[in-house]
This record gives structure tokens, C-alpha cells and sequence, in this order.
């Protein structure tokens, strides 16, 4: 398994599926930046199955929600799946999907169950390059 963690956060590569913990209760631009730089080195730059660990965010910034959200395409995600346990993270993750990202065009999904979320990711596996 590989990982990598630094001080926004992890990283672990389990059974082709990226899985991206973050640390952070506040995501602002420069960990946006950050989060995104460090996912496409681990990936090596490649195409990825993206598991994304919402639960500890409280607050991300519109400059960071944009950011992540503009020229997808660049960022080689197939799909991702966020991940949220608590009223607000589902509320935010919502928010962020729905407004964010309503334009965007690869597959992305909110789970409040860790395995439903690996399962749907599971189903797009054939298109890893």
C-alpha cells in the first residue's frame, strides 16, 4: 500500500482507489492547492478513482471551492466519491457538488457509508488507463 501524508493530508493508494483524508477544518486556497498538487504526484500524474474523506471540514472558502472545482479535466479524477458523516460535512459536501461542481462532467458522488462509496467507485475500475 502506498501512502503519503503531509500537514493537510492523506494519502493511500488501496486496491487502485485513491483515498484522500483530509486534515484540515478549514480548506482555504493554498491548502486547495496544495491538496490538489500533492494527489497528482501520487497518482503520478495518471488518471484515478478518487475517495475523498470529507468529516473534518467545517469551512472551505468560494476561491477554494472554485479552484477545485475549474478545469477538471486537468486534474486526471475518473470519479469521485465524497465521503461525510456529520449534518454539516453533508450539508457542505452538498453544496459543493451541487453548485460547484453542476457543471462538471466526470461522475461524483456523496455517501455517508465509507463502503457504498468504495463499491460505486469499484464500478468504474475498467476505465483506468
Amino acid at each position: 500500500m502506498e501512502k503519503f501524508e503531509n500537514e493537510h493530508l492523506i494519502l493511500e493508494k488501496i486496491d487502485g482507489i485513491i483515498h484522500l483524508n483530509l486534515k484540515n477544518e478549514v480548506i482555504d486556497i493554498t491548502v486547495a492547492e496544495s491538496i490538489v498538487e500533492e494527489r497528482l504526484k501520487f497518482a503520478n500524474f495518471d488518471y484515478s478513482l478518487l475517495f475523498v474523506d470529507a468529516s473534518n471540514i467545517k469551512v472551505t472558502t468560494k476561491e477554494a471551492r472554485d479552484f477545485i472545482a475549474l478545469n477538471e479535466e486537468k486534474k486526471k479524477i475518473i470519479a469521485t466519491a465524497y465521503f461525510a458523516n456529520s449534518k454539516l460535512t453533508i450539508f457542505l459536501a452538498n453544496f459543493f457538488i451541487s453548485v460547484n461542481l453542476k457543471y462538471n462532467r466526470r461522475p461524483t458522488k456523496l455517501f455517508s457509508k465509507k463502503e457504498k462509496a468504495i463499491e460505486w467507485l469499484n464500478s468504474f475500475k475498467k476505465e483506468i488507463r
